[in-house]
């Protein structure tokens, strides 16, 4: 599951990236229109300005979009600060399901865990992706079988190594006072200092939980969310200490009554 640290350093540069490729494109389109004015080739240019303006549209609007998470991120972490006080951060603090620490041994057993789920799943993600994209090549680009399978092993590899680094990233060694903890509240989980929806705009927590045959115990978040091609999901997994096996089970109920 992709943090929202990630998903504010990815709107910024795709934001970029938009806005960059707008000033190439929208002052070469009104340029050719103004100059060819309501012809033919004048309209193709209009076209062509119209699409530089959607670009800069959508990079300003992904720039403001990483902005916000980044600015509710940090009220979020500033409101859960024990000093801190406040009618919101007071609420905020309220909304809260858990607070887990982990010592050495069991954040370590998690994350061999983690890794051994994600490696499991990446290779059926792999697996997914050349064997669609052989087809889809075979099929609208006429390829030759090998030079498809071919391409779509590395376009497949690309991507499942791309996922791999994200989804784990939450498990790398962090210092502060959300290093090896969990904050469940309840829409949010802060673990390992990395921030985690449950329900935000286009999202939602269909699913939760709790696996007490892992090692250790996992509470697992179901999140799915719509994309151009349907609705998608990730699953967000918390290891649970073993003296909060009860608290683990009462948040499964907590969310169930909520769905």
């Amino acid at each position: 599951m992709i943090s929202d640290k990630y998903k504010i350093s990815g709107g910024y540069f795709t934001g970029i990236i938009l806005i960059g490729l707008s000033v190439l494109i929208l002052p070469l389109g009104i340029i050719g229109f103004f100059s060819s004015g309501f012809s033919y080739i004048g309209l193709i240019w209009l076209v062509f300005a119209i699409s530089g303006g959607l670009l800069l549209y959508s990079g300003i609007a992904s720039i403001r979009s990483a902005s916000k998470t980044k600015k509710d991120e940090a009220i979020l972490k500033a409101a859960l600060d024990p000093e801190s006080s406040g009618t919101e951060k007071e609420e905020i603090k309220a909304t809260i399901l858990a607070d887990w620490k982990y010592d050495d041994e069991t954040w370590e057993a998690f994350k061999q865990n983690e890794k051994s789920y994600r490696k499991e799943d990446n290779i059926y993600y792999f697996i997914g992706v050349v064997i669609l994209g052989t087809i889809g090549l075979l099929i609208f680009r006429s390829a030759n079988l090998f030079v498809a399978v071919a391409i779509s092993a590395i376009l497949g590899g690309i991507m499942v190594l791309l996922r791999s680094n994200l989804s784990l990233s939450k498990l790398k060694k962090t210092s502060g006072p959300y290093s090896q903890r969990a904050i469940i509240g309840e829409g949010y989980v802060l673990m390992n200092g990395h921030t985690f929806d449950l329900f935000d705009t286009g999202r939602y927590t269909s699913k939760v939980e709790f696996l007490p045959d892992e090692n250790p115990p996992i509470l697992e978040f179901t999140i799915k969310w719509m994309t151009r091609k349907g609705a998608t999901f990730d699953e967000l997994r918390v290891p649970v200490p073993n003296n909060k096996i009860e608290e683990a089970i009462q948040i499964v109920t907590h969310f169930k009554s909520k769905t």
